[in-house]
């Protein structure tokens, strides 16, 4: 479960905008692609939560095991979501107030999720850290070190950065490395409690939308160096072409549409229980 970014620099784009934002080149013109894989993403992450709450909620049959048929897929489309994040962060002119928001916007919803919901019987919502939460620690992350990583060359730490999030990919799982090349974690770091943020969950550690440090904010690092290219008009031409132009709105749109998607799922699924009763 997850979602955002937006933003950009080149032909400055307002943070909130939702009317007009996309992925822009120095020209003017937007990378139509880019828009259409994010909002393919957030279509997927909308399906993703209509079908998590239909099972968990109703205990539907059906949508139980469409969730578990979809779920192998969420990482990756979480994945691109995330990487598309860190690019669009290189054409943000204000990373640090981005991300500020964004941590803002991550605290109202544990804060929903955790006191809110439960009030209304909805339990198993609960999000310590979420998506939301990993891109708002990761934009300010990249922040603060956006002058060192400049030092690195594009290709380089496109990389070292992909290679990263691939040898830290199961570290939430207690293992870090490529199978036999890899190395099981000590317990000791999943026994603190308060280190889950950083990919080391305690035992009875529950999140119901879980995107870690390690290894997620890897594959964003990574995002932000092929951002290297999309600020300068390098990436190739078919990046300004459309395919699928509905998926353009709602890659714009992105932010807006991951605040407002779950609210609107879980206020149709709490109406609808009252109208029809207990299954």
């Amino acid at each position: 479960m997850f979602f955002p970014i937006f933003g950009g620099k080149i032909n400055p784009i307002v943070f909130f905008k939702t009317t007009n934002g996309g992925v822009f080149m120095s020209d003017g013109n937007r990378y139509n692609i880019i828009d259409e894989l994010r909002g393919l993403a957030v279509v997927c992450m909308i399906v993703y939560h209509a079908l998590f709450t239909l099972s968990q909620v109703f205990g539907m049959s059906f949508a139980a095991s469409a969730l578990d048929f979809f779920k192998p897929a969420e990482p990756y489309f979480a994945g691109l979501f995330i990487f598309i994040s860190g690019l669009c962060s290189r054409l943000s002119s204000d990373n640090t107030k981005r991300g500020i928001k964004l941590v803002v916007i991550a605290v109202a919803i544990s804060a929903v999720t955790i006191i809110v919901l439960p009030s209304f019987g909805m339990y198993n919502y609960e999000i310590y850290f979420g998506i939301l939460h990993l891109l708002a620690l990761s934009i300010l992350l990249f922040s603060a070190t956006s002058k060192f990583l400049d030092k690195i060359t594009p290709f380089l730490g496109l990389i070292i950065f992909l290679a990263l999030f691939i040898f830290t990919y199961r570290v939430p799982q207690g293992y870090i490395g490529i199978d036999s090349f890899g190395r099981e974690i000590p317990d000791v770091f999943y026994s603190v409690p308060f280190l889950f943020f950083l990919g080391f969950p305690s035992e009875n550690f529950f999140s119901a939308d879980y995107f870690p440090i390690l290894p997620w904010s890897m594959l964003f690092i990574a995002g932000t160096f092929a951002g290297v290219w999309a600020s300068k008009g390098k990436l190739p031409s078919f990046f300004s072409k459309s395919c699928i132009v509905p998926l353009q709105w709602f890659g714009k749109n992105a932010l807006m549409i991951y605040i407002l998607h779950q609210p609107v799922i879980y206020g149709a699924v709490w109406v609808v229980q009252r109208l029809i009763g207990p299954q």
